[in-house]
C-alpha cells in the first residue's frame, strides 16, 4: 500500500472531490504560506519555491485522504475555489443591490407622490 512523505497511509481508492478537511487545511496552509495562494512570484527562485511549497500542499492533502489529486489538479481545486467564492460574493452584491435599489426606487415614488400631492393642495389654496 502507498505510503505518503508525511509517514501517513494514502488513500488506495481515488475520490473526485476534495474533503472539507482537504479543503479547510488547503486554506490553513495558504494562511501560514502567504503569497502561495495567488501564486505571484517576484524573481525566479521564486517559482521554484512556489511549485516546492505546491507538491508539499499536494502530499499533505493527499495523505488526508479523500481525494489524491496531482499538483496541477490541486492547483485546478484552488482555482475553481476563487472563481466560485467569487461569483457568490457578486451575486449577494448584486442582491443587495437590487434591494436597496428597490427600497430608494420606492422611497422616491412614495416622495413624488407626497411632492404632488403637495403642490395639488398648494394650487387648490391658492
Amino acid at each position: 500500500m502507498p505510503y505518503c512523505v508525511h509517514n501517513c497511509r494514502m488513500a488506495t481508492a481515488k475520490r473526485n472531490r476534495a474533503t472539507m478537511e482537504q479543503l479547510i487545511r488547503m486554506m490553513d496552509f495558504f494562511g501560514e504560506t502567504p503569497g502561495l495562494a495567488g501564486s505571484r512570484f517576484q524573481k525566479l527562485h521564486e517559482k521554484s519555491d512556489c511549485d516546492r511549497k505546491w507538491s508539499e500542499l499536494a502530499s499533505t492533502l493527499n495523505c488526508l485522504g479523500g481525494a489524491v489529486k496531482s499538483v496541477e489538479q490541486w492547483r485546478t481545486v484552488w482555482r475553481d475555489l476563487k472563481s466560485r467564492t467569487s461569483i457568490k460574493v457578486r451575486d449577494r452584491i448584486w442582491n443587495i443591490s437590487s434591494i436597496c435599489f428597490h427600497v430608494i426606487s420606492v422611497f422616491f415614488e412614495k416622495m413624488l407622490a407626497e411632492s404632488s400631492a403637495a403642490s395639488t393642495q398648494i394650487a387648490v389654496v391658492s
